[in-house]
């Protein structure tokens, strides 16, 4: 259910990006990411951001992405070259946090695009 629901807030957002309302696509992405953390489709809300903050020029909130994107996609290879290298102990150990490691990678997402938005804010007053 928590998928599914990720997959339709997605949607919109694509839907938002043909349209070229980036910043209502950089919403629902966030949205995502910060209340279904769990979501199997947190790499494609990460990608939606890349490309909004992009096409928007925000380099800072792009950067923060494309690290996360990277930390995502790099952890399931950190455990395929323990295997490889047979250390089976560390491959257990990075299986077992994986979970946790998501979610933190998530945590830290929403905390930074907080942080942005009430600097933004503040800006604006």
């Amino acid at each position: 259910l928590r998928n599914m629901i990720a997959r339709n807030e997605l949607a919109a957002a694509d839907y938002y990006i043909t349209r070229k309302a980036y910043v209502a696509s950089i919403r629902r992405a966030n949205y995502v990411l910060e209340n279904i953390p769990g979501s199997s489709e947190n790499l494609r809300a990460l990608k939606i951001l890349l490309v909004s903050y992009d096409a928007l020029g925000y380099s800072e909130q792009r950067a923060m992405a494309w690290f996360c994107l990277v930390g995502m996609l790099g952890y399931p290879f950190a455990v395929i070259l323990a295997v490889v290298f047979g250390v089976d102990s560390a491959a257990k150990i990075l299986g077992d946090m994986a979970g946790v490691y998501f979610i933190a990678v998530a945590g830290i997402i929403a905390a930074f695009f907080g942080a942005a938005a009430i600097k933004s804010n503040a800006a604006k007053k």
